[in-house]
């Protein structure tokens, strides 16, 4: 039973990415990143017998998962009226590529200037604040953040909307202009190693692979497992990477063997984003009676994103990440992220499985959004960071994905509102 049931939850999210897929949504990337942390991870180590947990826990845990997707896909199947086959019109490659070819030159390269200003800024503040390029550190810059409001928090929310120039450059075919896109990424990426800050060059590049398919085949999948293999090992690399403290001391220690060595020992301990799921076994296995458990926080936090939490009236939570940090012995102030799948059982328990419901309004609001935005370069900003904070979430960092595009698709809408009524009184 413990084999079969995890064979239903893997095809279950499997169903749904499909379903994204042929409307073209970025909603690809949250199922995506579940199937990855989750669906295949599980089902091998059930197959495998290598999972420290009972057979009880791991059959709630796919028991869990498919009553989330059930709830999910039939709430999303309603709310697109049963249109699931074909891909929203404004998403749809044809369409995309006109509207990239109608974007002025003057416009994408304004564009360009204010994110090479926003990674220059941000680098900038590192190195003064640090004493020089080769001094800087992931953890020094995790304490510089820790202030109410510093440039990086500015510099990063214009770097994650203007990534999705990448996805414009691609569509228009313009791959002089998407190799400096792409490299004004992975350097800000190498300066910050901040993991989640190479999620909009995947998404890009993933993105324009996916919106040029009409159909799903084997060589397609085989390609998307191949992509797949390749972000985790990035992604650990840049765990490893950020190890080694200052740019000058791994420049000065590091060897590709040792280097490589510790990122395959990510994988051999399942120590990273493919042991995520482990925990949510733990919250099942201690029955979710830990402290702050139960109460919905995470998602009440979300409905209060734009409400700060020092004028919320005492109503808006603390980050639930810290509690789940908390139950698994966590310094204080640790988080944990259990997947999507994790974080939706803490919250709600059993009961969870109808936050399926919520995630499905979620990501068709946000594809209402591309839609208002779908006659400017905006819709290409609104597609990127929708993706990173899909990945984000699906990893179980609820609040930190939609916060980033809460603000973000609010940037974009006030752009696009305002471009408009400037190109009114301009042509009037």
């Amino acid at each position: 039973m413990v084999v079969f049931l995890s064979v239903i939850q893997f095809l279950c999210i499997v169903v749904i990415m499909v379903l994204e897929f042929n409307k073209k949504s970025p909603a690809v990337f949250l199922w995506a990143t579940v199937f990855l942390m989750f669906g295949v991870m599980h089902m091998v180590s059930c197959i495998a017998g290598t999972n420290a947990y009972s057979g009880a826990v791991l059959n709630e845990a796919s028991l869990f998962v498919i009553g989330f997707c059930a709830v999910y896909a039939l709430t999303r199947i309603l709310l697109l009226k049963g249109r699931v086959t074909t891909p929203y019109p404004y998403l749809e490659d044809g369409y995309l590529t006109q509207l990239s070819r109608q974007v002025s030159r003057a416009e994408s390269t304004f564009f360009f200037v204010v994110l090479c200003v926003a990674v220059v800024a941000d680098i900038a503040d590192k190195v003064i604040a640090m004493g020089g390029l080769g001094n800087t550190s992931w953890g020094a810059s995790r304490e510089m953040q820790q202030s109410y409001l510093n440039i990086s928090q500015i510099t990063s929310v214009i770097f994650l909307l203007l990534s999705g120039l990448l996805l414009y450059a691609l569509m228009r075919r313009h791959y002089t202009y998407a190799g400096m896109v792409a490299l004004v990424i992975l350097i800000k990426v190498v300066i910050s190693r901040n993991r989640v800050e190479v999620i909009p060059l995947f998404a890009c590049l993933l993105g324009y692979y996916l919106i040029k398919r009409r159909r799903i085949t084997i060589k397609m999948g085989i390609f998307c497992l191949i992509c797949a293999c390749l972000v985790i090992y990035v992604v650990y690399a840049l765990r490893a990477y950020r190890w080694y403290g200052t740019i000058d001391n791994f420049l000065h220690t590091v060897t590709f063997q040792n280097f490589n060595e510790q990122i395959l020992e990510f994988f051999r301990e399942d120590n990273g984003e493919l042991g995520l799921r482990k925990w949510f076994y733990y919250y099942i296995d201690g029955d979710n009676q830990f402290k702050d458990f139960g109460q919905g926080h995470s998602y009440l936090r979300v409905l209060m994103t734009f409400i700060p939490t020092r004028f919320s009236l005492g109503l808006k939570p603390a980050d639930f990440a810290q509690a789940m940090g908390s139950a698994i012995g966590m310094i204080p102030g640790g988080s944990m992220h259990p997947t999507l799948f994790g974080d939706a059982y803490a919250n709600f328990g059993i009961w969870g499985i109808f936050a399926g419901a919520f995630w499905a309004g979620y990501v068709t609001l946000a594809d209402k959004i591309m839609e208002f935005l779908r006659n400017d370069i905006c819709v290409f900003f609104a597609y990127t960071i929708c993706a990173y904070a899909y990945v984000v979430e699906g990893r179980g960092a609820i609040y930190n994905g939609n916060v980033m595009m809460a603000y973000g698709l609010v940037v974009l809408m006030v752009l696009y509102v305002a471009k408009r009524r400037v190109g009114y009184y301009v042509r009037k």
